[in-house]
C-alpha cells in the first residue's frame, strides 16, 4: 500500500482536495444565518451565486468514487476495503459526541453515544449511511456496466438514469397554471409534475455511472473551453436560483438546488473533467504530497468539521451580528475550519495506522500454524522438500 504513493494520480487527489473545501464552505451558508435571511441586496446576491456554486461539492466526491471503482469486482478482498471508511467514520464520531458534551448541555449522553448506530455520531455523517450502501452495490453496478457491449449502450444507461434522477428535479418546479408565477415565482410552491420522478434518490449512482464512463472512455476537455463552460454552468445555477427565492422572507431550496439536481450535475461534471486529467507534472513536489496529504485526510476533515464549527460559528454571530456582514469572514472563517479539522483528522489517521499495526500484528500471531504434535521422544515429521 505504501509503495503505491508514489505512483498515486494527481488529478483524483484535486478532486478530493476540491471537493472537500467546497463541502465546509457550503456549511458557512448553513452557520452563519443565510437560510433565514431575506434575499434582498447585493451581498445576498453574491452569497447566493457562491453557495449555488459551492453545491457541486458532493457531485465530485460521487463522480470520483465511479471512476476509481469501476473496475472492482465481487471477491473477498473488495470488502475489507470498507473498514478505513468505517474507521474513520468511528473515530471523528467519537471526537464529536465529546465536543457535543462539552459544548451542548442538557443533552442525553446515552442516547448520543447510541447514535453512533444510525450514523448520527458525526452530526455531518449522512453521506457515511449514503456512501455505505453505494460501496455494497458497487460489485454489481460494476457487472452490469462492463455487461453492456459498447460506448452508446454506456450513454444509454447513462441517459436513463439522467431522466429519472436529475431532469424530474427542474421541469417538475414550475407552475403552468398561473401565468403571473413566472414573474414572481415566491408568490406559489404548487408546481405542475410533468416527468416521473419517484426514482430521483438514486441520484448517486447516475454520478457513480458518469464517473465510471469518463474513467471508461478517457473523456477530457479542453482547458479553456471548459473553463468557460463550467464559469457559464456556474454563473447560470446561481442566477437562476436567485430568481426562484428572490424577495422570499428566506433562501427556498428547492428540488432544483438539491444535489442530484440537473442545474448541480452539469457544472459538477464540468468540474471533475477539468480537474480529474490534471497531470500534475508542473506542479512542485511539495504541493504534490500537500495535496495528497489533504486528499487522504479529507473524509475526516468533513466529518471532524462539525467540531469547529460548532467553535468558530457562535464567536462570529457573536461579533458580527447582521448577517450579510458576515460575507467577507468566508475567507478567514472556512481555511481555519479547515486547517483545524485537518490536523484532528491526522492525529486519527496516526492512530488508525497503529491500531491497525496492532490488530493486524495479534491476527498474524494467531494464525500462525502450530507444529504438529509428536509422540515423546519422536521428532517430528518431516515434510519432503526438508
Amino acid at each position: 500500500m505504501e509503495a503505491k504513493k508514489t505512483h498515486r494520480l494527481y488529478g483524483p487527489d484535486a478532486v478530493r482536495c476540491v471537493a472537500c473545501f467546497l463541502v465546509l464552505s457550503v456549511h458557512f451558508f448553513l452557520n452563519n444565518g443565510f437560510y433565514y435571511e431575506e434575499v434582498a441586496g447585493p451581498r445576498m446576491v453574491i452569497m447566493v451565486m457562491m453557495r449555488s456554486s459551492f453545491m457541486i461539492c458532493v457531485p465530485l466526491f460521487l463522480l470520483l468514487t465511479g471512476y476509481l471503482m469501476r473496475n472492482k469486482k465481487l471477491s473477498g478482498s473488495y470488502y475489507p476495503k470498507g473498514i478505513k471508511t468505517l474507521a474513520v467514520y468511528l473515530l471523528a464520531s467519537v471526537a464529536c459526541i465529546i465536543a457535543r458534551l462539552i459544548i451542548d448541555k442538557g443533552i442525553d449522553p446515552k442516547t448520543t453515544w447510541l447514535g453512533i448506530l444510525s450514523f448520527a455520531g458525526a452530526p455531518y455523517s449522512w453521506y457515511i449511511e449514503m456512501y455505505v450502501g453505494l460501496f455494497l452495490l458497487i460489485p454489481f453496478l460494476n457487472v452490469l456496466f462492463h455487461a453492456l457491449p459498447s460506448k452508446k449502450a454506456h450513454l444509454a444507461l447513462i441517459g436513463t438514469l439522467l431522466f429519472l434522477t436529475s431532469v424530474p428535479q427542474f421541469f417538475n418546479s414550475f407552475n403552468l397554471v398561473d401565468p403571473a408565477w413566472w414573474s414572481d415565482p415566491v408568490s406559489s410552491n404548487t408546481y405542475q409534475r410533468i416527468l416521473p420522478q419517484w426514482w430521483k434518490s438514486i441520484y448517486p449512482i447516475t454520478y457513480y455511472y458518469i464517473g465510471a464512463y469518463i474513467g471508461e472512455y478517457k473523456v477530457k476537455l479542453r482547458p479553456v473551453q471548459g473553463r468557460l463552460m463550467l464559469l457559464s454552468a456556474l454563473l447560470l445555477n446561481g442566477v437562476y436560483n436567485y430568481w426562484r427565492s428572490r424577495y422570499a422572507p428566506s433562501f427556498i431550496w428547492g428540488e432544483w438546488a438539491e444535489w442530484g439536481a440537473m442545474l448541480i450535475l452539469v457544472p459538477a461534471v464540468l468540474a471533475f473533467l477539468l480537474l480529474v486529467n490534471k497531470e500534475g507534472s508542473h506542479a512542485p513536489a511539495f504541493w504534490k504530497k500537500t495535496v495528497g496529504l489533504i486528499s487522504d485526510l479529507s473524509l475526516g476533515i468533513y466529518l471532524n468539521s462539525y467540531i469547529f464549527d460548532r467553535v468558530f460559528y457562535p464567536v462570529l454571530s457573536r461579533k458580527v451580528p447582521v448577517m450579510q456582514d458576515r460575507l467577507p469572514y468566508y475567507f478567514v472563517i472556512v481555511p481555519a475550519v479547515f486547517l483545524c479539522s485537518m490536523i484532528l483528522s491526522g492525529a486519527m489517521e496516526v492512530i488508525y495506522r497503529v491500531c491497525y499495526k496492532l490488530i493486524k500484528a495479534l491476527i498474524d500471531r494467531f494464525s500462525k500454524k502450530k507444529p504438529p504434535e509428536t509422540t515423546a521422544g519422536e521428532p517430528p515429521v518431516k515434510s519432503a522438500a526438508e
